[in-house]
C-alpha cells in the first residue's frame, strides 16, 4: 500500500506541475514515479526482464528531461515582426526539430525496449497481461504523437518562386495547462501499468 501512496502522489506532484506550467515540479514529480517504479519490489524479483524495465525507464526519464528542459519560458514578443522573425528563424526550426526527433527517438526506444521485456514474460491471460499490455498501448499513443509532432515540425527549405503569407496569433497562458496535465498523466500511467503489469507476470 505504501509503494501505491509514494507512486500516486509523486504523480499528483507531476500533474499538478503540468497544470499550473511549472516544469521544474513537473520534472521532479515525473523523475520520482520512474526512480519508484525502478526500485519496486516487483522490479526488483523480476529476473533478467528487471534490467530491461529498468533501461526502458531511464528512457522515459531521458524524455522527460527533453521535454522539460525545452519548457517555454517567458512571453512571445508582441511585435508581429519580431514574432514572424523568431518563428521563421532557420536556427531556431533546426533546433526545434532536433529537440522533437530526439525526444520521440528516446520514447521510440523506451517502447522497442519494454516490448522485448513483454515477449520475456510468461504468456497468460491474466490480469498482469492486461495490465502490461494497456499500459504498453498507452505509451505507444504517446510516442505516436510524439512521432507526429517531430515530422511536422521538419524544417520546410526556403523556396523564392513561392509568396508565403504568414498569419500570427500570439497567445497569452491565461488558465491551467490541461493539456500538459493530460500528457504527464498518460506518461506516467503507462509506464506504471507497463512496468508493474510486466514485473509481476514475471514473479507470478
Amino acid at each position: 500500500m505504501r509503494w501505491l501512496l509514494a507512486l500516486t502522489g509523486a504523480a499528483l506532484i507531476a500533474v499538478t506541475g503540468a497544470l499550473v506550467r511549472s516544469a521544474p515540479v513537473t520534472a521532479v514529480g515525473s523523475f520520482a514515479v520512474l526512480a519508484l517504479l525502478a526500485v519496486h519490489p516487483a522490479v526488483r524479483d523480476a529476473g533478467p526482464v528487471r534490467r530491461l524495465l529498468r533501461a526502458g525507464l531511464v528512457l522515459l526519464a531521458a524524455a522527460v528531461a527533453l521535454e522539460h528542459w525545452r519548457w517555454p519560458t517567458g512571453d512571445p514578443p508582441t511585435d508581429p515582426a519580431a514574432l514572424l522573425a523568431l518563428v521563421t528563424d532557420p536556427g531556431r526550426q533546426r533546433l526545434e526539430f532536433l529537440w522533437q526527433v530526439g525526444l520521440a527517438g528516446c520514447l521510440i526506444l523506451a517502447c522497442f525496449v519494454f516490448i522485448v521485456a513483454i515477449g520475456q514474460t510468461p504468456r497468460d491471460r491474466g490480469p498482469f497481461a492486461a495490465m502490461s499490455l494497456v499500459g504498453g498501448l498507452i505509451l505507444l499513443s504517446a510516442t505516436w504523437f510524439a512521432a507526429d509532432q517531430a515530422w511536422r515540425s521538419r524544417p520546410e527549405p526556403p523556396r523564392g518562386d513561392v509568396f508565403v503569407s504568414f498569419g500570427v496569433a500570439v497567445g497569452f497562458p491565461t488558465g491551467p495547462d490541461v493539456e500538459a496535465a493530460v500528457g504527464a498523466a498518460v506518461l506516467l500511467a503507462g509506464a506504471a501499468l507497463t512496468v508493474l503489469g510486466c514485473a509481476r507476470r514475471r514473479a507470478s
